[in-house]
């Protein structure tokens, strides 16, 4: 069975620390596979095993959400100087 290592995950979502995890994740739920994700939050490790059967139909119609989320380094071609300044603005 295999882990994923996410930010978080719910009975309604999960988020993903890399986007290269999202395809491997939802073809193991089109196989109707189960899958485990684990996560640290509070400083404690948390592990979650999902259930293949049905997620792909409720991801099909939005209850079920996954999704990544990535800091990007300063090095990264995708890596945005100006919205750290944006973000020095808000506060």
């Amino acid at each position: 069975m295999e882990v994923f290592k996410v930010h978080t995950a719910t009975d309604d979502r999960i988020i993903l620390r890399d986007d290269r995890q999202l395809e491997s994740l939802f073809k193991q739920i089109q196989d109707d596979q189960n899958f485990i994700v684990s996560w640290i939050e509070n400083n404690q490790k948390k592990t979650k095993m999902f259930m293949g059967d049905g997620l792909l139909a409720r991801l099909k119609d939005g209850r079920f959400m996954i999704e990544s989320i990535k800091e990007l380094e300063e090095n990264d071609p995708d890596y945005d100087v100006d919205a750290e300044d944006e973000e020095e603005d808000e506060e």
